[in-house]
């Protein structure tokens, strides 16, 4: 069962084979050890937050689970992420669908 403690820290989207890559742009998550979450992109030099607040975790007890962002949000559609296939080791690692960027693999930055 997932909780709030298995995403504690800083994720980033890293070229993965069958994912979209940075090439496009890095996607990062960060949560912090207060539960607060936020979901950004970086291209080039610019950077755009999608949603920041508290984050709650619905774990779907298939190998899903939805990544709630409860507060600011550029879009709706950033206020709660689908991610699946969260694997704790050896290195943490997620796939979540992020809206307009695809499917993305992201890697806990250790």
């Amino acid at each position: 069962m997932l909780d709030l403690n298995d995403f504690i820290g800083t994720w980033r989207t890293v070229n993965f084979p069958g994912y979209i890559g940075n090439e496009e742009n890095i996607i990062t998550f960060h949560v912090s050890s207060s539960g607060i979450a936020t979901l950004w992109k970086q291209a080039g030099q610019e950077t755009t937050t999608f949603a920041e607040g508290n984050l709650v975790i619905e774990d779907n007890n298939d190998g899903s689970f939805n990544l709630i962002i409860n507060g600011q949000a550029v879009d709706e559609v950033y206020s709660s992420i689908f991610g699946n296939l969260y694997i704790s080791n050896p290195s943490p690692s997620f796939i979540s669908e992020i809206p307009e960027h695809g499917n993305r693999y992201f890697e806990k930055l250790q």
